[in-house]
């Protein structure tokens, strides 16, 4: 009986990850046992991988950093997980220089979010949400960015082999073939140095500095041209947000003056002024009507033909703006 209880519990230990159902329980209602269990995970799957925890923030926070690879890069990521955990999802954040179409600059660096490679719900644990993110990149790696990765290209041309071998080369076979005479006039003409540098691996080492060193000299280059085309660009800019600001300021002094013509010719100053006109005409003619009947002529007008005529040419006047009364709206002049 004791040997069957013995491998009930080694069963249960097996099946609930080390825990005891109760033990186990305790754990899925306890979101703090949660983290701990599965950043335990997560150090055992991922050699190297560290842990954090930072309590003197206003909100607790576990810091996972670690690294995965795919397609051949390495990609060295940061986990961050609040209190809200697992709730809510950990925030993934990208170390080193790589570019990807969904990453974004967050406040604590570049950030992935998790809704771009799988759906995360309380369920869900950090293995799998890493083993998401590598299948992700597998199938849409991030890449280096390409002065980064010609700089490891030619610094991977020397090892840290090549160094060692150097420490420890050989001098005498450096003097081959050359009798002891030979070899007391050489040590007495050249310097150790000068020895050195004839070796082999120290020329493959000079050889890759000096590319290296070429290399930065070109980069140094082309970063002060984009510097000085960046700069053209900010003077062009800074030229057309003058220019945007001279013709605003010249659009608000036309509106303004569009606005006080407006105002002088408004519908009822238009009508005033016809009115005025109309009166002014109807008045005329009814003179020069009374003015005829009487016999007498006005001083525009030497006889009685002129003042026929004058009185025609008021009359049309009066009938013109008697049309435009028509034509505009009704509107109470006072």
């Amino acid at each position: 009986e004791k040997v069957m209880h013995q491998n009930i519990w080694g069963q249960q230990q097996q099946q609930y990850g080390g825990f005891s159902p109760n033990q186990m329980q305790n754990t899925l209602n306890d979101p703090r046992a949660i983290r701990e269990q599965q950043i335990a995970e997560v150090k055992k799957s991922y050699q190297g991988a560290s842990h954090q925890r930072h309590t003197n923030l206003a909100s607790p926070i576990d810091v996972i950093e670690l690294t995965i690879s795919a397609k051949g890069i390495q990609i060295p990521i940061t986990l961050l997980l609040d209190e809200s955990y697992p709730v809510s999802h950990p925030r993934i954040l990208i170390r080193g220089r790589l570019k990807h179409r969904m990453f974004e600059d967050g406040p604590n660096g570049i950030e992935i979010q998790v809704s771009s490679f799988m759906s995360w719900s309380s369920s869900n644990n950090l293995v799998q949400a890493l083993q998401a993110l590598k299948s992700y990149f597998e199938k849409d790696p991030p890449q280096q960015e390409k002065i980064i990765a010609d700089v490891d290209n030619l610094l991977s041309s020397v090892t840290e082999q090549d160094f060692k071998d150097l420490v420890t080369t050989d001098v005498s076979t450096l003097f081959q073939a050359k009798t002891t005479q030979e070899l007391r006039d050489y040590a007495q003409a050249v310097s150790y140095q000068e020895i050195i540098a004839s070796s082999k691996g120290y020329q493959k080492i000079a050889k890759n500095l000096l590319e290296v060193a070429a290399f930065n000299e070109k980069t140094a280059r082309e970063i002060m041209d984009k510097v000085e085309q960046i700069n053209q660009r900010k003077k062009r800019a800074a030229e057309l947000v003058q220019k945007i600001d001279q013709a605003k300021q010249e659009y608000a002094y036309t509106q303004s003056k569009c606005k006080n013509v407006s105002d002088r010719f408004n519908l009822q100053e238009v009508y005033r002024a016809v009115e005025e006109e109309h009166y002014k005409l109807d008045k005329l003619s009814n003179e020069i009507d009374e003015t005829a009947s009487m016999g007498r002529t006005v001083n525009k007008a030497g006889n009685l033909e002129d003042m026929i005529q004058l009185y025609y040419e008021t009359r049309k006047k009066f009938h013109y703006f008697d049309i435009i009364k028509t034509k505009l709206p009704g509107i109470n002049p006072n």
